[in-house]
C-alpha cells in the first residue's frame, strides 16, 4: 500500500467564495454614515438656499446701483436717474417681498410700504418724497447722492420678512 495511485484519497476541495451579501457590521456603518451625510448635506443647502439666493441678489442690486450712480455723475439727468433708482428699489421689493402687494403700490402705498421694511430707519421723509414724485419732476432742486447713499442703505438692511402683509 505504499503505491500512491493506490491510495483512497479524494481531490483538494477549496471553500466556497466569501460572499458580499450579508454586509460586515462595518460596512452598515459606513453606508449609515453616508446617508446622514447625505441628508445632512441636503438640509444644510435647502435651508442655506434662500440666504445664499438673497445675497446674490443683493450684491447684483448694488452693482445695478453703482451703475446708476456712475451714469448720474455722467449725465446729471435727476429726474432720469430717479426714475430709475425708483424702479431698481421696485423691483428688488417685488424679488424680496410679497410681489402681489408690491406691483400695484404707487404713490403713498408705494411710500408706506418702503416706510414699513426700512428696518434700520435709512430712509428719511425727505428720501422718500424724492422717491415718490421725483420721477416724475424735472426741477434739478434734487439732492441725488443723498437719495443714492439712502438706497444702498436700505438694499444692505432690507429683510424680506420685515415687511408685514398688514403693513400696507
Amino acid at each position: 500500500m505504499n503505491n500512491p495511485e493506490q491510495l483512497p484519497l479524494k481531490d483538494i476541495h477549496l471553500p466556497d467564495a466569501v460572499s458580499w451579501w450579508p454586509l460586515a457590521t462595518g460596512w452598515w456603518l459606513l453606508l449609515l454614515a453616508l446617508v446622514v451625510t447625505a441628508a445632512l448635506a441636503w438640509w444644510w443647502l435647502r435651508a442655506t438656499a434662500p440666504k445664499r439666493r438673497a445675497s446674490e441678489l443683493r450684491s447684483i442690486a448694488r452693482i445695478e446701483l453703482e451703475r446708476l450712480e456712475a451714469e448720474y455723475r455722467n449725465c446729471s439727468d435727476a429726474a432720469h436717474i430717479m426714475q430709475k433708482l425708483s424702479i431698481l428699489l421696485r423691483r428688488v421689493a417685488m424679488t424680496f417681498g410679497p410681489r402681489g402687494q408690491v406691483a400695484g403700490l404707487s404713490g403713498k402705498g408705494w411710500i408706506d410700504w418702503l416706510s414699513a421694511t426700512d428696518v434700520a430707519s435709512v430712509l428719511d421723509p425727505r428720501v422718500l418724497e424724492l422717491l415718490s414724485v421725483g420721477p416724475y419732476q424735472r426741477t434739478q432742486g434734487h439732492d441725488i447722492e443723498a437719495v443714492i447713499h439712502a438706497c444702498r442703505q436700505w438694499l444692505k438692511t432690507f429683510e424680506p420678512g420685515a415687511a408685514a402683509s398688514d403693513s400696507v
